[in-house]
């Protein structure tokens, strides 16, 4: 009788321990920033070099990133599982991108197109999957990209 309450007792912490643990919390979306009162003067500038000089920033548009709010969307988004900042993972490192995107035409416009669409060949054989607007909207991906292109 000891030798089969051990047994069930072995198996209950055996399936208990076996068993997958429950998904972390989702990560809290991204707000927006608010609206600025309309007495104070709008932005007016962009990352030099992202898209050709500076303008007004869209309505809803993200404000530029610094690397700890552009390293929260690339986890939100699933981007750290195949980049980092300055090396290689799966797909090449930030740094590497800008790089070679630097003083490109286009480049930014480029890059958000490939990012949502996915694609292959500019870095490798490895295909990137589409990154759908489910997963980050088209300002953090534009916001991303600028702040990609300062690296």
């Amino acid at each position: 009788m000891n030798q089969l309450m051990l047994i069930a007792a072995l198996a209950t912490l055996i399936v208990t321990g076996c068993s997958k643990p429950a998904p972390p919390p989702a990560p809290a979306s991204v707000k927006a920033p608010e609206a600025a009162p309309p007495s104070a003067p709008a932005a007016t500038s962009t990352p030099t070099g992202v898209t050709g000089g500076t303008g007004p920033v869209a309505a809803g548009a993200i404000a530029p990133l610094d690397d700890a709010k552009a390293l929260e969307i690339m986890n939100k988004a699933g981007c750290a599982a195949c980049h980092a900042i300055d090396k290689k993972i799966v797909g090449p490192a930030y740094t590497d991108v800008a790089k070679k995107r630097k003083g490109e035409q286009g480049a930014a416009a480029m890059l958000v197109k490939k990012i949502r669409e996915g694609g292959a060949g500019a870095y490798g054989s490895i295909p990137m999957p589409p990154n759908p607007a489910s997963k980050i909207s088209d300002d953090e991906l534009k916001a991303m990209v600028d702040w990609l292109l300062t690296k």
